[in-house]
């Protein structure tokens, strides 16, 4: 696709057709069948993608979703009616595309086949609850679940509704309680692998390793469910490589959390890559429309290469339809990197970019202004949108999130 980029927020992209062949590949259940791994067929299929404007694009993480928080504390008895308040407070406003992550750290807020749901099968104690609202959390899902709903599609179904592009963003290497290894958010994958993760240590130190067979068919086989399950209704996928941004053995540090890789690796990533598009090309010619492929990567393009991804090469293979260029948690002066726009708009100038702005939680605590300044700094280098990164946060703390905004940082002009 081209970006028809001008002075107004309702230019719309033009359509362009990627030409392949069809990859067929097949996994098994539980993702440790063999997938073929060939460098060609996987571009977009004939059938174009939709014109789509996305002036903001908010990401909801899922989770709190479940934790069903109200002034500052988690509660059970959580409803449909209350998972659909999380997208009707922001529908009919400027934000144009809803991401819904069904992560619950390394496990899954809906029963799958390939990773056990968060509380199925065993019970959430002092020991393995991280803390006690993760108690909380899985029984909310178990309860929807109990009652016939599927607690993602509950989100999904809402969003279109309302009439916004739905895609879900999956978190391609969940190592936020691994410095927990009893934690009931770690999988059994995790916990009876550790020869398989890219180190011992807490944290992105001990994510899992890319560069193992089984870790790759592993997420495929998560990621190929994800299109089974709700590829008929959800406009596209969303791989978030910053959550945790380390995917190989850590041979380097300079930053705490950019950690320098081997990036002998990256062909291994971009291998990936072809392989994911393969699943959603396939999701796409069975539903007569594509899935579009959208990724978020690091702050700058020496980041992602540095972490073994190549998104300018995604995007001349026609891997991906849009990207989001993002920090890890933090904007502004506690993080040292700027989001490099122009950078990546000079390797990647066909395809639609769009600028982040974080959390707003202990770390940072951003004011209006703040994400004003963010946002007018992002338009003035050039981004095709902004991209809202779990806004909802200060509702963990008792304050209800500035929904206003909605209505200001999608255009230029209303800032």
């Amino acid at each position: 696709m081209r970006i028809c980029r001008g002075n107004s927020p309702s230019r719309r992209l033009s359509v362009r057709a990627f030409l392949t062949s069809i990859v067929l590949i097949s996994l098994l259940p539980m993702g440790v069948a063999s997938v073929a791994e060939s460098p060609t067929a996987t571009r977009q299929s004939e059938l174009p993608a939709p014109n789509k404007m996305r002036r903001i694009i908010y990401n909801n993480d899922g989770s709190s979703i479940f934790f069903n928080f109200k002034g500052g504390k988690a509660r059970t008895s959580v409803t449909a009616a209350d998972v659909h308040r999380w997208v009707d407070e922001v529908a009919g406003m400027q934000v144009d595309t809803y991401m819904i992550c069904p992560n619950m750290c390394m496990r899954l807020a809906y029963p799958s086949k390939v990773v056990r749901m968060l509380g199925a099968g065993e019970e959430i104690t002092k020991e393995n609850g991280y803390d006690g609202n993760v108690k909380v959390c899985a029984e909310n899902i178990r309860s929807l679940v109990d009652q016939g709903y599927d607690p993602i599609g509950l989100v999904i179904d809402r969003a279109r509704e309302k009439g916004l592009e739905t895609f879900v963003t999956y978190r391609m290497n969940e190592a936020h309680t691994t410095h927990i290894p009893e934690s009931a958010f770690n999988s059994k994958f995790w916990r009876e692998h550790p020869e398989w993760r890219v180190g011992n240590g807490p944290y992105e130190q001990g994510a899992l390793n890319y560069a193992t067979p089984q870790v790759r068919q592993h997420m495929l086989a998560r990621l190929r469910e994800i299109c089974d399950r709700y590829g008929d209704r959800i406009d596209g996928l969303e791989l978030d490589w910053l959550r945790f941004p380390v995917h190989f053995k850590i041979i380097g540090s300079d930053h705490w959390v950019y950690h320098k890789l081997d990036v002998k690796n990256t062909p291994v990533m971009t291998q990936f890559l072809r392989n994911v598009r393969a699943l959603t090309n396939q999701c796409g010619q069975k539903r007569g429309r594509p899935l579009l492929l959208a990724v978020r990567v690091p702050p700058t393009l020496a980041l992602s290469r540095q972490m073994c991804l190549d998104p300018v090469t995604w995007a001349d293979e026609g891997l991906i339809d849009f990207l989001t260029v993002s920090h890890f948690l933090v904007d502004g002066p506690r993080e040292p990197f700027e989001l490099e726009i122009a950078r990546y708009r000079k390797g990647i100038p066909k395809l639609p970019i769009y600028g982040a702005i974080q959390v707003s939680d202990g770390r940072q605590r951003h004011t209006a202004d703040d994400y004003r300044s963010i946002a007018r700094k992002l338009w003035a280098d050039g981004v095709d949108g902004i991209y809202l990164f779990n806004f909802f946060t200060p509702r963990e703390k008792g304050e209800e999130p500035m929904f206003s905004l909605m209505s200001e940082l999608g255009d230029p002009q209303s800032l």
